[in-house]
């Protein structure tokens, strides 16, 4: 088994620690620098580490054989160009990184450079051997050509830029922009008490105020009437765009329009209803198909934009 993994298992026990040690002052800070509220800091804390713990760490590995093996006893340098607008975006492919035995780079955002420091700060007080694998940088382009991977988060100009300055040979995970969006079906109007359909929906929307490429920009709802949704007015600071339909036809053709950048499509309804999604959705590069209220927790094994970054990073030359 990985070594690594009781670690970072204890890493992410540090940040879903309500009282850890300088957890409270990341938090104050992360509300200058991030302009969150307390309660979107902390639901986006809790959606990442949830997803970290020790045991989905163990069951990570168990399904991703390029992991399980560790590294090869050759040192890589990953590089990290963090996001500004989810701050907790890059966490996954860190750990991913480490898991692998490669040196992980984190060069933050001008706008957001909190949160990556405090995460080092975390490692090293668990690990002081692991940390020393993992760095935060300041830009310097010949981290670039130093680097035998580059997994960078930004527009796709600066996705092309940064690529195009890369280390040639060098893997590249670019993420660029994407949209997501929320269906809620006929049966779900029905059969869900109003509370727990609006908390679902309250869950996915209100973290990055429609910032994350996991946000649900729109909400389609399955009724002619339904123009409005006042309750979540109330409980969010920035609404999704809802957009009433009859028909599923008019719904997967708007769909079609946003190929290759609808990233997930969350869904309230029946258990059959993911399975149809995959279905009609399949060819539309739609990345996860998840239920309503799980939109901001992917799991380690995402394929965020179509990339399986652990079979990436471990496939360096």
């Amino acid at each position: 088994m990985n070594p690594r993994v009781q670690s970072l298992g204890q890493v992410t026990e540090f940040w879903l620690d309500p009282i850890g040690p300088f957890r409270e002052e990341t938090i104050q800070a992360l509300q200058v620098s991030t302009a969150l509220s307390r309660r979107q800091i902390e639901m986006a804390l809790g959606n990442c580490f949830e997803e970290l713990t020790e045991e989905k760490l163990r069951h990570f590995l168990t399904s991703s054989p390029a992991v399980s093996g560790g590294d090869s006893g050759t040192r890589r340098t990953t590089l990290h160009i963090l996001p500004s607008n989810v701050f907790t975006a890059w966490v996954h492919g860190a750990v991913i990184a480490l898991l692998l035995g490669h040196r992980c780079l984190l060069k933050p955002s001008a706008r957001e450079p909190v949160f990556a420091r405090a995460w080092q700060k975390s490692l090293e007080e668990i690990d002081p051997v692991l940390a020393e694998q993992d760095a935060v940088v300041s830009w310097d382009e010949k981290l670039l050509q130093e680097s035998h991977a580059v997994v960078a988060y930004g527009s796709d100009e600066t996705l092309q830029q940064i690529r195009s300055q890369a280390l040639p040979g060098a893997r590249f995970a670019g993420y660029g922009h994407k949209l997501s969006v929320g269906i809620i079906f006929q049966e779900a109007l029905e059969e869900s008490s109003t509370d727990a359909l609006l908390d679902r929906a309250r869950r996915d929307a209100e973290p990055f105020r429609l910032q994350g490429c996991l946000s649900p920009q729109i909400l389609y709802v399955e009724d002619p009437q339904f123009n409005r949704w006042p309750e979540l007015e109330i409980v969010v600071d920035v609404m999704p765009k809802i957009k009433p339909f009859t028909q599923w036809a008019d719904v997967l053709r708007e769909l079609g329009k946003f190929t290759p950048y609808l990233s997930c499509v969350g869904y309230a309804g029946s258990s059959e209803r993911g399975a149809f999604l995959e279905r009609e959705l399949r060819g539309s590069l739609v990345s996860r198909v998840c239920p309503l209220g799980e939109m901001q927790r992917p799991p380690l094994s995402w394929p965020n934009s179509g990339i399986d970054l652990a079979n990436l990073l471990h496939s360096h030359p």
